[in-house]
């Protein structure tokens, strides 16, 4: 499914997405209750505007890291590392790093979630880069996910970077957005 927003209504778009997502996700949970097995196998998409390290009702967060795992800056990395306290920090210091396109687990810490997968995607310059690596990037992340029976997950977006260094974060991802998947690709 590809979602693509006009500038002039991304707002409104953007309210509707998350209304036809929150109807589709009262069905599938009504079919659950009653004990229905939900029509094929659902993944749920919504996106939504917020503070990821607040949100709540997920199991793990996607930490858009570097490949120290290292706290740096004030995005959304330095956001989840600040949320989370000091002990995420030792934790992925122990892990030693980790390759572009690769994810990795730690635990939540002080974090809603339970877990983090610590996601490093390619850099971008000039709105340039590779495309395919950051693919596998989002790929690998629900792999880490569903190996270890993870089945909601909040995703920060992988690869936007900084507003001052790139223009593709500025003209195509001007708010911190986050996408919900649940992994029910696996029985429970």
């Amino acid at each position: 499914m590809e979602i693509r927003l006009e500038t002039q209504d991304r707002e409104q778009q953007i309210e509707e997405l998350l209304k036809e997502t929150q109807e589709k996700q009262k069905e599938t949970a009504a079919e659950e209750q009653a004990g229905e097995e939900p029509e094929g196998k659902k993944t749920i998409l919504s996106t939504q505007l917020g503070d990821i390290t607040k949100a709540e009702g997920f199991e793990a967060v996607v930490n858009p890291s570097n490949p120290t795992l290292s706290a740096n800056g004030k995005g959304v990395n330095g956001s989840i590392h600040g949320a989370a306290g000091p002990e995420l920090l030792a934790a992925c210091q122990k892990i030693g790093g980790c390759e572009v396109g690769e994810a990795v687990l730690t635990e939540g810490y002080l974090l809603p979630y339970k877990k983090v997968i610590h996601a490093v995607g390619p850099l971008y310059r000039d709105g340039e880069g590779d495309d395919d690596l950051l693919k596998t990037t989002y790929r690998n992340c629900l792999e880490v996910a569903k190996d270890n029976g993870i089945r909601t997950v909040a995703f920060a977006s992988i690869s936007t970077g900084s507003p001052r260094r790139s223009p593709r974060t500025r003209s195509s991802f001007p708010w911190m957005v986050f996408s919900v998947f649940p992994c029910l690709c696996h029985p429970a």
